[in-house]
């Protein structure tokens, strides 16, 4: 069976090249937002014995700062977060958490 990849790969190394940081930068899209949802379906408990350094919604609010940065044309991010009072640095009021991580969960399936 034919594969257009390989044949890209191996008679352009310089297009593998790009392909590989195209991919490796979609990862890292995906796991920016795959960061959001698993912190909202499973926050870690606080450590035991050890002040915390951040309150969960510090975190989650961290978490979707750096969602943001790393997809800034996503319309559909930026809309599920405002359903949840973002402003653009933090959520204005409580975060249904469970809500969030499905919009979220939504838009990654259909990346």
């Amino acid at each position: 069976m034919f594969k257009l990849s390989s044949f890209l790969t191996r008679n352009n190394p310089t297009s593998a090249a790009s392909t590989d940081g195209d991919r490796t930068r979609n990862d890292e899209v995906i796991k920016s937002r795959r960061d959001v949802i698993a912190f909202c379906m499973l926050p870690p408990p606080p450590a035991d014995g050890a002040a915390e350094c951040s309150s969960p919604e510090e975190e989650l609010q961290r978490l979707v700062c750096h969602a943001v940065e790393q997809n800034p044309y996503s319309q559909r991010l930026k809309e599920a977060l405002i359903k949840q009072s973002w402003d653009g640095e933090s959520f204005a009021g409580s975060v249904d958490s469970r809500l969030l991580a499905k919009d979220i969960g939504d838009i990654v399936k259909k990346m």
